[in-house]
């Protein structure tokens, strides 16, 4: 069955999780060299012939370090996990660079403890020779590996659909080719060029989870089966773990009551996608927490009465933070993502919904059409497992920066004085760049700016203060790091970063003020033939950061692009996030939803939020750049048509490849009922049609905050548009109707940062303790 493992009536429960974490790899294999280049790494964790979890990619490197840590449930001590190095392709399929073998058995075993009939048996720090074709080695894959044992709970299990009604829904679709639609997994060659590969006829699932029958030829997708991999699967069965019992024949088990089962912070989310009334034949997928990559993903449906069946798991790290992210999208595996509908729902409400019995959950489009109703139920199976700080989702979030002022500033210039600017650099991306203060040793700067931080623990956050010069290049003043790992979520520290030089020795300091709030950050993903079946397989967490992550800001003081009065100009700084979620828990309207506590047991109510009121929403257009859709060595005519709801804008076209408009455009009424800013990028054409450059979509209220204390009621944005095909920076500005401000924040019992200062310290979202006052 396309996308999942284990139909609803052969799912085996899992008997714990794989804890890995992928650290780097050493001299892999440069399949690039004929062309000049280098291999671009990554690794992707195959469990019977099917990818569970995958780092991010590492371009024309050939010693990858990717520091990130995935979950893998596992379900018999007989498995194998596969972690397999593959280089990316743009246009091909990914090529592999050899694999290593991890056995559960050589991570677990089995007891007589009828709670936790598996325990581990220690970390495993690896440095594994990667195996090539032909019992060659190339490179190292360096890793720990643990076993972190999960309950041994009592009804972990779902009925089947009838076949008969199977049958009837593949009636419905008889029209289309039965080849394409073969119960198996679908199978794509990594380290070979054909396109078509037959899976063993000796290899499906039985009701232990294990594969034992045949499947029909399929063509290739993307959960790959490499010649090394495959064989190495077939070696498992054969293993000297006959003795082991399998989970479900457990005559013990433990019971757990709901209440119970919501006060796990940490566990694995069984689902069973049994139905659904669907706008469009689609297929269902589900993301957890940051979204990067689905956890599990239907076959498309025949009809649009689509009948499933299909089990998929994820596994949460805090359940009161967790998000699960439902959404239908209309395109086979491969192709662009074309999303008719989605929800996205805290991880503990779709519990709460679903635990008891089967619940019917609505998708919608951004504009609250395609409207889609699936029924689910779900299970929820405990896994005692502490998380590393770095780990815990509140480590992500929004890190809003204030620059006040600097005092005992170093006089670069003959007069006593100095013309200094403030360059902000996270994990080594340069984010923020200050306006230039003209001759003084104690500048006031009052500016500010957000940028996403992935990992607060493991962020290298520092500023740099220059001395402007008109004709030679900028001189350093004094660098000062910032220690973002004791910041409390919610509550805004003032700190004052001395600052220190080679030449100049410790000379001044800076005053910034920062406030952090806990968000989880949607990761970008880049586009590649793997990715497209990485959803097909049941169980697959994306990759937590544990060190750097790719800087991410916008400026909300200050402009864009060159100023005047400084020499340099800010690097490249990457775009937003096209999706980011508050970590506190929200319904799928978007609305608050109960209190967030730790796994220590700390509960918080968090504090209100009601929607603002109506307003005028002004967008203005600054510029645009890197559009991939102009053709090399054409000068194109660009101009935007703005869309908010059933209102739209249309910019004058500028004869440029990197055009700027500064036009500005009004939304009147504007309201959270809309959220979304829809941006379309087209060439002005004398004859025929003008073509689509680039197109993305905004979420308004992500940047403006008109119930904050102050409130933000204008940013400077820079989108990156989708399948980055241009870069877009524009200005959001809301005026609220009169009155409407006021009255929106007296009613919601003060602002939601007024509010959370009232939390109390140490706080439950502190990975550290709080600086003395």
């Amino acid at each position: 069955m396309a996308g999942s493992m284990q139909g609803a009536g052969s799912y085996s429960p899992p008997i714990g999780i794989i804890r890995l974490w992928i650290k780097c790899a050493k001299d892999v294999k440069n399949v690039e060299a004929t062309l000049g280049g280098k291999s671009d790494p990554y690794v992707r964790v195959m469990l019977n012939a099917v990818t569970m979890a995958r780092t991010e990619v590492k371009n024309n490197n050939l010693n990858p370090e990717w520091d990130q840590i995935v979950y893998v449930p596992v379900h018999s001590l007989r498995e194998t996990l596969y972690l397999e190095c593959m280089d990316y392709q743009h246009l091909t399929k990914d090529r592999s660079l050899g694999f290593v073998e991890l056995p559960v058995a050589g991570l677990a075993q089995q007891t007589d403890d009828e709670r936790l009939p598996y325990v581990g048996t220690g970390k495993r720090d690896v440095a594994d020779p990667i195996r090539l074709d032909k019992g060659q080695f190339k490179g190292e894959l360096h890793y720990t590996a643990e076993f972190v044992p999960a309950l041994a709970l009592q009804g972990i299990s779902f009925q089947g659909v009838d076949d008969i009604q199977r049958a009837i829904d593949r009636a419905k679709g008889a029209h289309e080719d039965e080849e394409g639609f073969a119960s198996g997994d679908e199978s794509s060659v990594s380290s070979s060029d054909e396109e078509i590969q037959r899976v063993p006829h000796e290899i499906t699932v039985n009701a232990k989870g294990h594969r034992v029958t045949n499947h029909k030829r399929v063509k290739g997708a993307d959960t790959v089966t490499t010649a090394q991999t495959e064989q190495a699967a077939t070696d498992t069965e054969g293993s000297d773990l006959d003795d082991e019992t399998p989970p479900e024949e457990h005559k013990g088990g433990v019971q757990m009551s709901i209440e119970e089962l919501l006060n796990q912070q940490s566990g694995i989310l069984v689902f069973n996608i049994m139905e659904g009334h669907i706008a469009k034949k689609a297929r269902l997928e589900v993301l957890l927490d940051d979204g990067y990559w689905p956890v599990f993903g239907t076959e498309k449906a025949r009809s649009t009465q689509a009948h499933w069946d299909q089990v998929g798991e994820g596994f949460i790290k805090e359940l009161d933070f967790g998000r699960v992210w439902l959404r239908l999208n209309e395109n086979d595996e491969g192709e662009k993502e074309d999303i008719i509908a989605e929800l996205k729902i805290s991880a503990k409400q779709f519990l709460e919904e679903a635990l008891a019995s089967p619940k019917t959950f609505t998708l919608t489009d951004q504009d609250g059409k395609n409207t889609s109703t699936v029924n689910i139920q779900a299970k929820y199976v405990p896994v005692e497992i502490k998380l590393d700080p770095r780990e815990s989702i509140n480590n992500m979030g929004i890190l809003r920066v204030e620059l006040i002022d600097g005092r005992e500033i170093h006089a670069a210039d003959r007069s006593g004085k100095s013309d200094p600017f403030v360059i902000f650099s996270l994990n080594g991306s340069k984010v923020f760049k200050s306006q230039t203060k003209k001759k003084t040793l104690a500048p006031e700067w009052k500016e500010s700016f957000e940028v996403s931080v992935p990992s607060r623990v493991g962020a290298d956050f520092s500023l740099e203060v220059f001395d402007w010069n008109q004709v030679e290049a900028a001189k350093s003043l004094g660098l000062g790091n910032i220690e973002l790992a004791d910041l409390v979520p919610f509550e805004t520290a003032i700190r004052h970063i001395p600052l220190s030089s080679p030449k100049h020795g410790d000379k001044g300091f800076i005053q910034i003020h920062m406030l952090f709030r806990p968000e989880i950050i949607a990761k970008a993903r880049t586009k590649t033939s793997t990715f497209s079946t990485a959803g097909r397989a049941m169980t697959q967490v994306g990759g937590v950061p544990l060190g750097a992550g790719r800087a991410v800001g916008r400026k909300i003081g200050g402009l864009f692009g060159r100023d005047k009065d400084s020499s340099d100009d800010l690097p490249e700084v990457p775009a937003l996030p096209a999706v980011t979620e508050d970590a506190s828990a929200a319904n799928g309207n978007g609305t608050a939803n109960g209190s967030v506590g730790s796994a220590a047991g700390i509960a918080i109510k968090p504090p209100g939020s009601p929607a603002p009121g109506p307003g005028t929403l002004k967008v203005t257009l600054h510029r645009a750049k890197d559009l991939t859709g102009v053709e090399e060595g054409d000068v194109a005519k660009p101009f935007v048509i703005l869309k908010i709801g059933d209102k739209d804008h249309k910019s004058k076209h500028v004869k440029s490849n990197t055009p700027e408009w500064n036009e500005s455009f009004t939304f009147p009424n504007t309201s959270t009922e809309i959220r979304t800013l829809h941006v379309t990028i087209l060439d002005r054409k004398t004859f025929g049609k003008d073509p689509i450059l680039a197109e993305g979509t905004i979420d308004i209220w992500r940047y403006i905050q008109p119930l904050f204390t102050p409130p933000i009621l204008s940013a400077e944005v820079t989108a990156e548009l989708n399948d980055k095909s241009g870069v877009l920076q524009l200005r959001l500005e809301f005026e609220p109707a009169q009155n409407t401000l006021a009255r929106t924040i007296s009613t919601s019992g003060g602002s939601s940062l007024a509010a959370s200062q009232k939390l109390p310290s140490p706080s439950r979202f502190s990975l550290g303790r709080r600086p003395v006052d």
